[in-house]
């Protein structure tokens, strides 16, 4: 309660200082608390410690962080010789059941303080022996068993609640989701994620392949994006509105870990899929040239489109306007382009060719090479770096475009 009413006097302060004032904390809490830090090494014969900055306030964050550092083996949580301790806010998790499963793995030290503090210095700590690399990128991830798991108890709960909610048993499902606005701005309302929205897409955009997954006997399970409505008519009738009518932080994460894979857009609920292995179909891909699923996925960037010549844009000339990484929507208004979510059609052929990938069969393609090199030409592997990743060849953990979407868009991969 005390931490609250600093924190607020602090904002009115720093409002009113023109930011003065956060700028004379940030020098005062470096100069105190960054020489302390060498402390760690007169402890370091009696018992080695290493800190982390742990983001849980987001499930993509809460997900993808402690997986990628476990999975790059940059923390050993089975190591008895160093103590890995992640600092968090107190009671800041986005969703508890996941949290508690990380508990279980990872130690935590949950204090609003020192949350603040290491913001305020993690610049200048990291890269330092004490102290874990401050830029988790979340992206494709190296192969290996998943770091946690549900208990027995959780799994029959699952099995019990699945069958509530449609659900039978031996019954397989895909997780459906579209990003909205919505869910940052309610959780969030302080912050301003306007510049986040290039990433939304319409849930109705994913009936035609709710269809396709119909007609193979699959069932689909609507995961929320923080809209409030309920499915419209138009709905396939395999869609389980469970973002309306039955979610639970619980079934939140065991949906997306049970499913056969999960088709929407990057999101942190595709992150949740992800540090389970389950296969995940990326739809609206953006940036445009960041190839950052797993080998087991697949993906579709967004496309451009040229308002005054009225067509869509090549990879190379993408390239050549330096848009492959742009988030930001002035960006890409600024030439006169706009952005284009992809149609029901692009999705349908991105779940065709994911159902070809879960059959191992050959994807289809007149010209593998050609696509190899397009890939190789365009994208980047989003993944994080140290010393154990950067040992591997690229696009040795991603995830390749959808062969079917890219011949339907050809002049993506036009030179001229």
């Amino acid at each position: 309660m005390l931490f609250h009413y600093i924190k607020e006097l602090y904002t009115k302060l720093n409002t009113v200082s023109n930011g003065r004032i956060f700028l004379l904390l940030s020098f005062v809490i470096r100069i105190i608390v960054i020489p302390l830090t060498y402390l760690l090494w007169i402890i370091e014969p009696f018992k080695k410690v290493r800190f982390h900055k742990g983001d849980i306030r987001r499930i993509g964050h809460l997900s993808c962080t402690f997986e990628v550092l476990i999975r790059s083996k940059e923390v050993k949580i089975d190591s008895k010789d160093i103590l890995e301790i992640f600092i968090v806010g107190k009671n800041a998790a986005a969703n508890f059941t996941l949290y508690n499963m990380w508990r279980r793995k990872l130690f935590f030290i949950e204090n609003n303080t020192l949350n603040f503090i290491y913001a305020l210095c993690g610049v200048w700590l990291k890269n330092r022996k004490h102290f874990g690399p401050s830029n988790i990128l979340h992206g494709s991830l190296p192969y290996s068993k998943p770091s946690i798991e549900f208990t027995e108890t959780q799994i029959l709960e699952g099995k019990k609640k699945s069958q509530e909610i449609g659900i039978k048993q031996n019954e397989w499902f895909v997780c459906l989701h579209n990003r909205s606005p919505i869910y940052l701005d309610e959780k969030f309302p302080k912050h301003k994620w306007a510049f986040h929205n290039i990433r939304d897409c319409d849930f109705k955009n994913l009936y035609q392949a709710a269809n396709l997954i119909k007609e193979k006997g699959g069932k689909c399970v609507r995961m929320s994006s923080g809209e409030k409505e309920k499915l419209d008519k138009e709905a396939p009738s395999n869609i389980i509105d469970y973002a309306y009518y039955n979610q639970t932080d619980f079934l939140d994460i065991y949906l997306l870990a049970k499913c056969k894979f999960f088709l929407g857009p990057q999101s942190g609920l595709l992150n949740v899929s992800l540090i389970f292995n389950i296969p995940v179909a990326a739809t609206n891909v953006i940036p445009l040239g960041c190839a950052y699923v797993p080998v087991n996925s697949l993906f579709i960037p967004k496309l451009l489109w040229y308002k005054e010549q009225k067509r869509f844009l090549s990879y190379k000339e993408i390239l050549n306007s330096n848009l492959q990484n742009s988030l930001k929507i002035s960006d890409f208004h600024s030439l006169g382009i706009e952005v284009i979510d992809n149609d029901p059609d692009d999705i349908r052929l991105l779940t065709q060719d994911m159902f070809d990938l879960l059959r191992k069969k050959s994807l289809f393609c007149k010209d593998d090479k050609l696509v190899n090199n397009f890939m190789e030409e365009y994208f980047e592997e989003g993944k994080f770096v140290n010393e154990f990743t950067s040992k591997h060849k690229k696009f040795e953990f991603a995830g390749q475009i959808s062969r079917r979407f890219l011949l339907k868009h050809s002049y993506l991969m036009n030179d001229k």
